[in-house]
This record gives C-alpha cells, structure tokens and sequence, in this order.
C-alpha cells in the first residue's frame, strides 16, 4: 500500500512536469502569435472599413450642402428675374440685370466664394410648364418679349467648377468617384395679378380718342380710352357697349398660371375670396380670351367688394388678407359735391400722343387747373366742397387730401391695421362687346381698366370714376417658385 501510494504520487508530480513543459514550450509560443496576427488583419480591414464609412459620410453631406447651395443660388435668382419680367423689352434686360446683381452679391463653398455671372444660366417663357423649345435666351427674348413672365435658371451655365465636389475620403474605398458634378435649376413667374374677377364692356373698342370742346379757343381736347373719361364717374352694374343693353361679366379666376380649362366655375362661393382681395390665378390677360359668365353676382359679392372700405361683416374675409384702403371715406355725390375728380385728374390727350402706347409709370401729365382749361372742359361742374367758382380744383386730389377730415380723409382705423393705398381701386378686365348675356362664353380682354370706388357697393351698384388703364406689366402681382 505504501509502495502504491509513493507510485502515484510519483505518476501526478510527471504529469504536473509534463503539463508545465507543454505550456512553455515553443509550439504553444507560434499558436498564441498566430492568433494575435488574425486579430491584427481583422482591426486593420475594419479601420479601413469604418475610415471608408466616415469618408462617404464626410463626402456626402459636402456634396449635400452645395447642392443645397446651388438650388438656393437657382432658386434666389430666378425669382429676382421672374419680378422684373412684364411681357415688354424693358422688361427682359431689367430681369438679366437683376439676376446678375443677385448673382453678385451670393457665395457659395459655405458663403467663402464669389459666383461668376454668366447671361446663359437665364431663360424665359411665357409658360412655366413650356418645352425645352418654349424656353428662350435672353438676347432671343429681346427680338420678342411680349408675354414672357417666367425665368428658368440652371446653375450648370454659370460656371462647371460651382458644382464640382472633389472626394478626400471617400476615394479609399474601390471604384469610388473622385468627384461629383452638380446642377440645381429653378423656375419662378407670376402665379396671380392683382384683377377684380369682375369684367365689363369697353364703351368703344378705340384704346384712345379725343373730344374737344368747339367753344374753347383754341380748342381743348381730353384723352379718352375705349370710351371711358378719367375722373368721370360710372357704374359698372350699368354699363352698355355698341348699343348693347348694359352687362357685366364673372371671370373665371381659379385656372391658375393664365391657362382655361373646360370648366368655368363662376359661382359667387368659388369668386368671394378673389373679389376680396381683388385678384386671380393668372399671368397675363390683355390680348387674351378667357372664360366668363354674365350676369357678375353682384347681390351676394357687393360686401365683399366692400372690404376695401373696412367692412368684412358676411365675407369671411379679414383684414390680414384683404387690407382696407388707407382712405375710406366716401365720396358723395351731392349739391356741392360732385365725384369727378375725386381720384384722377382728367389728361390732354396730348399726354398720350406724346408718350405712345405705353403708359408712363407716373402717370400722364394732367390738365392744369387753369380757368381757360376747366371751364372749356367742364363748364358747368364744381369738384370739390368749398370750390370758389366752377373750375378750381386741389393741387392733390381729394382722396390723397389726407388732413380734411370732414370733406375727404377717413382712416380705417388702428383695429385693421395694416390698411394699404389705392386698395379702393379696383383692376377691371375689359371686354370687346357686344358679348352674349346667356351662359358661359370666351371674351377677349381689350384692356385693364381702372376704377376708383367713390362709394361702397350696394346690391345692385358699383359707383366708381375711371382712373385710366393698367398695363399687363405695371399690374402688382404674386411672384413665387414653380419648379
């Protein structure tokens, strides 16, 4: 038994021998190393990998910001020189200037780095939605410029290092671009003009005429425009053309961007929120046909013609979107206040033959207020309360004359502020007449007529003076981003 026990004893003190000798020996040392060498490899081939993540990150959001940058640079000019497009000459070289004052004043590379101009990055059309062929270069545009309201930009044309984003990371990984190309482009243009949805037929189809006084020496002659006198006062409920029965028209004003479709929606529902404001969905409308429907729904619609004067009872309209005019007081026809003049001045007709087509932007030269002048012109009217004999007249006219309180200024109060100027003048399509009175036809617009409210509307009367015409391009409108 003793014998036994000093055996295994012995057997257990060789294997611990044994086992240490196995753990210190050489072939045990290469398998450790072998295994630190895959992990090695592994950490080497997952930094490239996590290098290769960081780099498209890092890449990406740089090539992300300048395409950012690039349709905000597209998008800033075309804007710019969609305002400044009116259908005219002047019009077309007033947008490529702008554009390049805009182009001027950007940066790009984080705001570090000028933006050179360059005229071919400008393009214009009379249609938002036109073909490749329906958009223009400017210096074509010029040869032709009616009817084009709309700028495309494409920032490809300025210069091709303003989209070039040169990879730094990114390019470890195989296959991967060392640089990327960019382009932004954008198109703005009209969306609405600021034209009552109200039409009315022109008395004559003669854009100017003359009538002269035969007792005057020498003989005085005023402008009239298709048979409307400025500072005369009218009704446009109650207007005839060519010995037609007095009409007027609701315009369709929901088709946006000019164009008509087959559905003409002239309800006083679908009309109320642009008799409000005194606008439309449209880019131009002189020389075009547009659809339209008689009789207007002056009934329901009189109150809302009639926030112009700070009423907005029954209209659900406000104040926000359909300011009253800074001037509501009303012009009243009585015993010692005639409406003539209570807006605009009668003009020479002269004025126009001396200026051509196009009126100026400030407006003809009006009659001076001479007695020799008046008195062949009007012999027998007294414009204004308190007028020392029949042909005195104010040096402003009485609706600008803001500090009488009693005869002509009213503010619309603090309660709707903000109000806004001339808001009582209403942007009236006229028609080519006579026009059929049953159901929805096409009417051709001669003009734009301007009308002063002298009074609120009543439910069958718009008691206005003529302020002469409104060309397409003086026209306020909504300039915004289409594409």
């Amino acid at each position: 038994m003793i014998r036994n026990a000093d055996h295994n004893e012995s057997n257990g003190q060789a294997t611990r021998r044994d086992n240490a000798r196995t753990r210190w020996s050489p072939r045990g040392a290469a398998r450790v190393t072998r295994q630190g060498g895959i992990y090695l490899i592994m950490f080497a081939l997952s930094l490239l990998f996590i290098m290769g993540l960081c780099g498209f990150a890092l890449d990406i959001s740089r090539v992300y910001n300048r395409k950012a940058e690039l349709q905000s640079i597209a998008d800033a000019v075309a804007l710019a020189a969609a305002r400044e497009l009116n259908g005219t000459l002047a019009g077309v070289t007033n947008a490529e200037t702008k554009a390049g004052l805009v182009v001027a004043q950007l940066r790009y590379k984080y705001s570090s780095t000028p933006i050179p101009w360059s005229g071919n990055a400008l393009r214009v059309s009379s249609s938002a939605t036109a073909s490749a062929s329906g958009w223009f270069s400017v210096s074509s545009a010029k040869a032709f410029p009616a009817g084009l309201m709309f700028a495309q930009v494409d920032t490809a044309a300025l210069d091709p290092e303003l989209g070039r984003v040169d990879t730094i990371l990114l390019r470890v990984l195989p296959n991967a671009p060392l640089s990327g190309d960019l382009t932004a482009t954008a198109v703005a243009g009209r969306v609405g003009i600021n034209v009552t949805p109200l039409a009315v037929c022109a008395i004559t189809d003669a854009v100017e005429e003359s009538v002269g006084q035969p007792p005057a020496s020498p003989v005085v002659q005023e402008l009239v425009q298709y048979g409307f006198r400025r500072g005369a006062a009218y009704d446009l409920m109650n207007l005839g053309s060519n010995g037609a029965l007095p009409a007027h028209f609701a315009v369709d004003a929901g088709d946006p961007l000019g164009t008509r479709d087959g559905a003409v929606n002239v309800t006083a529902a679908s009309l109320a929120p642009f008799t409000c404001n005194g606008s439309m969905l449209a880019s131009s409308l002189v020389g075009a046909n547009i659809a339209v429907a008689s009789p207007f729904p002056i009934a329901t619609l009189f109150k809302h013609l009639n926030t112009r004067f700070g009423v907005y009872t029954d209209t659900g309209c406000t104040s926000l979107e359909s300011p009253p005019d800074s001037n509501i007081k009303p012009h009243l026809t009585s015993a010692t206040f005639n409406p003539i003049w209570s807006y605009a001045k009668a003009i020479p007709y002269s004025s126009y033959t001396n200026q051509g087509a196009v009126e100026p932007t400030a407006g003809y030269n009006a009659f001076p207020a001479t007695s020799a002048t008046w008195s062949a012109l009007y012999p027998s009217q007294s414009p204004y309360p308190g007028a020392s004999g029949k042909v005195s007249y104010p040096a402003t006219t009485p609706y600008l004359t803001t500090s009488d309180l009693t005869n002509f200024y009213q503010s619309a109060g603090a309660a709707l502020a903000p109000s806004k100027q001339h808001r009582r003048v209403l942007n009236v399509p006229l028609l080519r007449c006579p026009l059929s009175t049953s159901g929805s036809i096409t009417a051709n617009v001669l003009a734009i007529g301007r009308f002063y409210m002298t009074v609120p509307a009543t439910a069958g009367s718009v008691q206005v003076e003529f302020a002469g015409l409104m060309r397409d391009q003086n026209i306020d409108s909504e300039v915004e981003l289409i594409q």
